[in-house]
Parts: C-alpha cells; structure tokens; sequence
C-alpha cells in the first residue's frame, strides 16, 4: 500500500539524495502513449488560442511507470529534498524508455538530460498545482488570448478538470513538476510561453508530461 505524502520523514535519516535509492532507471519505464487532444478540455482550449499546428505546439505523453520499491519510495519522500527534485525529472526522461518518445526534443539522451537540467524542471506543490495550470491557460495566446474569449473561473474548471482526470483528485498521491522555456528542437524558436508540466500520480503510477509552445 502507498502511503500518504507526508509533511515530515516519518524516519531518520530520511535519504536526501537521488544517489541513496536504489533505482533501476533503464527499467523505470514500462509503456508509453501519446495523449489525445480531445482527451482534455484543457489540451483542446490550448489548442484553439494557438498560433501554429496544434500538432506542433502541444506534446501529450504518459509513461506508465514500473514497479520498484525503491522507485516508490522516492516519489513519496521526494516533496521533502530539493536535491532529490532536480534530479527527478532528468533521470526520469533521460534515463529511461521515455527518451524515445522524446526524439522530436533531442534524440541523444545524455544531451536530452543536459537540456532538462538547465531548463530546471521545479517541484510544484499539489495544492497549488490546479492554480498553475489555470494561470497560464488564462494568459494563453499571443493575438487571440484565452482570457480575451475566457474568464478565469471556465480556466479554473479546466484545469481542475485535468487534474481530476490525470490524478484522480488525489493530492496524496500526486507529484508535479514544472518548467519555463525550451528545452529541446521540438520548441518553436519564436516562443516567448514555452512551459512543460510532469504529472505524476503515485497510486496508477502514470506519469504525464504536458509541453506547451507558440510562435510570434
């Protein structure tokens, strides 16, 4: 049984490092899909407000992560360690089957994990996740803006309707992560709103990565 995501270790010493779990990487991946636009109303909102091919400017994948004790026991802990955070999602997409589905960002995997370094992918706190993805919904488009046709609130809904779907309205169990600008070819390089979100639900261990990009 998966135990909740808790505020404090409930053990010491708490292993603060990525190096102090025992992880498997190149198996840490069992099964990939793309994920359908008409899937989300948030993913097709986006999709309207764009200034390219929504084809081009959003990327929808969900890995389906394999079972390691280990594995599990750094994504209940890992809220806790800034350390553990910013090796998570490089490890996670670099080091795995999921850098296959990655070729259209960077087909080399050790460059593909050097790009999301830099780029910095952040811990987002589950309580304010549903707000993030509002937020950026609402500012959404360059000539023809979300907020222009929108109110925030139809831009809460979505994206509290994402959430629902992709996590199950768990926040116990979810993980998220977040990240500003590019971090591969598939951007396009007159986007000034690049953003990536990683979803991650801890009980169906799906994790679900969001790309957003625009040009001007």
């Amino acid at each position: 049984m998966l135990g909740r995501m808790r505020p404090i270790p409930y053990s010491y010493p708490a292993p603060s490092s990525m190096q102090a779990y025992s992880i498997s990487w190149p198996e840490a991946v069992a099964a990939d899909a793309s994920i359908p636009l008409a899937r989300h109303g948030y993913l097709e909102a986006i999709a309207r407000y764009t200034n390219i091919e929504p084809s081009e400017g959003i990327f929808a994948h969900e890995f389906l992560l394999s079972e390691q004790p280990e594995l599990d026991r750094m994504l209940e802990l890992v809220h806790l360690f800034p350390g553990v955070q910013e090796e998570l999602v490089p490890r996670l997409l670099a080091r795995t089957q999921a850098h296959k589905a990655l070729s259209a960002f960077e087909a080399n995997p050790a460059a593909l994990e050097q790009n999301l370094r830099k780029v910095q992918f952040t811990w987002v706190n589950p309580f304010l996740l549903e707000g993030e993805l509002a937020s950026y919904l609402y500012s959404y488009g360059l000539y023809n803006a979300f907020w222009q046709h929108h109110s925030a609130r139809e831009a809460r809904e979505l994206a509290r309707s994402l959430v629902s779907a992709t996590l199950r309205d768990e926040l116990e169990q979810t993980v998220a992560f977040k990240a500003h600008g590019p971090w591969g070819h598939w951007f396009d390089p007159h986007s000034g709103t690049d953003r990536s979100f990683l979803l991650l639900d801890r009980k169906t261990r799906m994790a679900s990565l969001f790309c957003f990009s625009d040009s001007d």
